[in-house]
């Protein structure tokens, strides 16, 4: 990503300066009749946030203050769309399978849709989008069943006639009916950006969390335990924990089965 340090130098010059690097990859497995894995993870929308001054300006309009931030989010998109445009070009776009996702949230301003963002374990941290593309197989829609990006590998497989192993917990999301049947809750973890200890991970834990049937979700900090109908509260304002102390009974035991079935691998 870089030579020097973790957010400079040469790691900047994907998507920024170019894009080559990625087409020259496909080709090389063009030629060579294989298939490919590609993993186009540049520092964008991250820091430095220098945007073209088309898009800087475009945003300045709308919201001085994050500006940069919001002509960093276009200037990215836009580069995901000249690798999809290549893949199209290349004849490609039919048997490639193209998933999309970040790894967290950020909020900007006070006026954020949801609650926190970055490195925290509220849905302004952790919700975000999973998008897949793959013409023939996966029609155009839209489902708000909560998905988790450990369902990626076992995804993957599949999608290429494998089988997932068995101590994957991830579910096929081509078959979102599946992820009905199978699983009604999802669990998370957050950690400090910084690892206290190596040798005890549990040292950088900030707080662990479970979401039932896209309702409940059940966050346990170091110091709190707290519980939100994320129906009725998706900004996670009211912390029903002390109204409703078997819901926090059920999920708690859910919560420390997980991470006690996880510890023991």
């Amino acid at each position: 990503m870089t030579v020097k340090g973790r957010h400079g130098d040469a790691g900047l010059a994907i998507g920024r300066e170019t894009m080559q690097p990625m087409y020259d990859f496909i080709k090389s497995a063009q030629d060579q009749q294989k298939p490919f894995f590609l993993w186009y993870a540049p520092m964008m929308p991250h820091t430095p946030h220098k945007p073209p001054a088309r898009l800087l300006e475009k945003y300045q309009a709308q919201d001085k203050a994050n500006a940069a931030y919001f002509g960093m989010i276009e200037w990215f998109d836009e580069t995901c769309g000249e690798l999809l445009d290549h893949l199209d070009r290349q004849g490609m776009r039919d048997n490639t399978i193209v998933i999309y996702l970040h790894d967290n949230g950020w909020k900007q301003g006070n006026d954020s849709p949801l609650h926190d963002g970055k490195r925290s374990p509220y849905e302004g941290g952790t919700r975000t989008p999973i998008l897949i593309r793959w013409p023939g197989h996966i029609k155009p829609s839209v489902s708000n069943e909560p998905v988790m990006s450990v369902d990626l590998a076992p995804t993957i497989l599949r999608a290429a006639g494998l089988s997932a192993t068995e101590k994957m917990q991830g579910l096929d999301l081509v078959n979102l009916q599946a992820a009905k049947i199978k699983r009604d809750c999802i669990f998370g973890a957050a950690y400090e950006h910084d690892m206290q200890d190596w040798d005890d991970p549990e040292k950088s834990l900030q707080a662990r969390w479970a979401i039932e049937s896209g309702k409940w979700k059940l966050l346990n900090r170091k110091d709190s335990i707290e519980l939100y109908d994320l129906t009725a509260d998706p900004h996670e304002k009211d912390n029903l924990a002390t109204a409703n102390p078997e819901v926090v009974k059920r999920l708690s035991k859910r919560l420390d089965d997980w991470w006690a079935q996880g510890n023991s691998r």
